[in-house]
């Protein structure tokens, strides 16, 4: 009697689940049609950044997106894999601190900012971790 009174109370919490979500799917015109998205970031006011391959938009609405114009020699920590911050790097900086690191032709892979402490996550193609 028990197992029918919790499959029914399952069965009913289900379809008035399913009830209550009506999704529907947007295609966001703001943003190049063939864009490849590498990074999506929601900061803490709900702003939303988009990075392609080379690119970052702040993402106003399903219709409209403004192109992040960044300083020459500088990139955004969101541009790179697991890139979880609105920061933006000097990269000749960061690379001229890990010349005497890096293997041959290697490259930086990786980042991602510890907030807690402000410590900067660089992991590379060939030559490992690095803080």
């Amino acid at each position: 009697m028990f197992r029918i009174f919790i499959i029914c109370s399952f069965l009913v919490f289900c379809s008035c689940l399913s009830a209550q979500t009506n999704l529907s799917v947007i295609k966001n015109k703001g943003i190049p049609a063939n864009a490849a998205i590498s990074n999506i970031f929601i900061g803490a006011d709900n702003q939303i950044i988009i990075t392609d391959k080379s690119d970052l938009y702040r993402i106003l609405g399903s219709s409209q997106a403004v192109k992040i114009t960044l300083p020459p020699n500088t990139t955004s920590l969101l541009q790179f894999k697991g890139g979880n911050s609105e920061v933006y790097i000097d990269m000749p900086w960061i690379n001229s601190l890990l010349k005497d690191f890096l293997q041959g032709d290697d490259e930086i892979s990786t980042m991602a900012l510890q907030k807690e402490d402000g410590s900067l996550w660089i992991g590379t193609l060939n030559s490992g971790l690095f803080q």
